[in-house]
């Protein structure tokens, strides 16, 4: 009996190994009551076709934008360029990817990190943190994470700057953590079509600038500073930029309206006759310094509110709408 015994546990090795390393059940919580994988199995030596161990490597880069063949992996090595393309979500994005063979053959899916920023480390140009993405294949025997996007946002704070790439990952489950840092340059994708400015544009700016060099464009989410003007009254400084006015248009009509999301409360509104346009260096038409007092009444402090603007231009018909979403702050100073 007990040589019987003796001679059923290599077999029952064999199919505990069998089943740590079948794909079904590697992203699985169930994983880690399994028996380790016989070594001979899951070491990186054994992902590659002649079974020699092979020199450590660990990748990162980009790839052609939504393919997933491991072919098109491109290696970013210190001082390259990485294209920055602008995806279909609206927003400038890079496009990263990962070989390496320095996994067993056991995984199939990795947690991946990655961030990209100014090379003093002022600044993070963009984030990501994905769960359980999936790995390829290579014939070659590396592992490969493709198309993996991260955001990077304006352009004017990515175009043509070095940046520090740091990227790291895991097997999904537990294991070696792989890192490795690159300083790249990001350029904009040559067959990018740049999109096209908004028609109208919300903004604000200090109190009494002239100069549409002070104007601060507002994207839903920001903050909106609430300040007080000569006579001790509540208020906001607003200004428009509009891209899309004949050119024998100079003055314009404006309203606008502040109120809670919801709409059932209104924190302020105004409308400006006959406001003057100024020429911008950029060749966009501004409209400056416009000031809209609040409610009394108004409960609107760290409150979101909806800002909605309409600008009609004078002597041609054009109407233009724009709103956003901000939050209310009260001046700091105050």
């Amino acid at each position: 009996m007990w040589s019987r015994l003796a001679a059923a546990v290599p077999l029952i090795t064999l199919l505990w190994s069998a089943v740590a390393c079948d794909n079904a059940t590697v992203a699985s919580a169930y994983d880690s009551l399994l028996p380790t994988a016989d070594a001979t199995e899951c070491l990186p030596s054994a992902c590659t076709p002649s079974g020699e161990a092979p020199e450590p490597e660990f990748k990162i880069g980009t790839n052609e934008a939504g393919l997933i063949e491991v072919a098109a992996f491109t290696e970013a090595i210190d001082q390259a360029e990485v294209p920055v393309i602008f995806g279909g979500q609206g927003a400038w994005m890079v496009v990263l990817a990962v070989a390496t063979n320095q996994l067993d053959c056991c995984v199939e899916r990795v947690n991946i990190r990655a961030q990209l920023a100014t090379v003093d480390g002022s600044n993070v140009l963009g984030m990501i943190n994905y769960r359980r993405r999936p790995l390829l294949k290579g014939d070659d025997g590396k592992r490969y994470l493709m198309n993996t996007w991260m955001v990077l946002g304006d352009e004017a704070k990515w175009k043509d700057q070095s940046a520090v790439l740091t990227l790291s990952f895991e097997p999904y489950g537990g294991g070696p953590i792989l890192e490795k840092t690159v300083t790249v340059t990001l350029r904009k994708d040559s067959t990018v079509v740049t999109p096209a400015a908004p028609a109208l544009r919300l903004g604000t700016h200090a109190k009494g600038a002239k100069s549409s060099d002070a104007f601060l464009e507002l994207a839903d989410g920001d903050d909106l500073e609430v300040v007080v003007d000569e006579g001790g009254s509540l208020g906001l400084v607003l200004a428009t930029s509009a891209s899309s006015l004949a050119a024998e248009v100079d003055k314009v009509v404006l309203q606008a309206t502040l109120t809670s999301p919801d709409g059932s409360e209104e924190f302020g509104s105004s409308s400006w006759n006959d406001q003057p346009l100024a020429a911008g260096s950029d060749g966009l038409d501004y409209v400056l310094d416009l000031w809209m007092g609040f409610n009394e009444s108004a409960m609107w402090q760290d409150r979101e509110a909806i800002l909605a603007v309409q600008l009609e231009s004078v002597g041609a018909e054009a109407t233009l709408k724009k709103s956003v979403t901000v939050t209310l702050r009260r001046q700091a100073s105050q």
